[in-house]
């Protein structure tokens, strides 16, 4: 399972982690350089094994995002 952003304590992180969902253990993935604001509530879709397709959502109360973000997966975790 792959997730970008979310919300913990208030706290909107841009990064990407992968949930071995065998072994229930969580790695942080690394991306591109090129990264988007910290989201939350987006629409998200695993292109492939190295690309997720980041949509929408929200940066803060009443701060829609309007964009689309292809992030290329490299190195741990690629290709799981």
């Amino acid at each position: 399972m792959v997730i970008f952003g979310g919300v913990c304590n208030g706290y909107r992180p841009n990064d990407v982690w992968c949930l071995n969902l065998y072994l229930y253990t969580w790695h942080k993935q690394s991306t591109s350089n090129l990264k988007p604001q910290p989201h939350y509530g987006q629409s998200q879709i695993e292109l492939g094994e190295k690309h997720l397709l980041v949509l929408g959502g929200c940066t803060g109360p009443n701060a829609a995002m309007n964009d689309a973000w292809l992030f290329t997966m490299e190195g741990h975790g690629s290709g799981w």
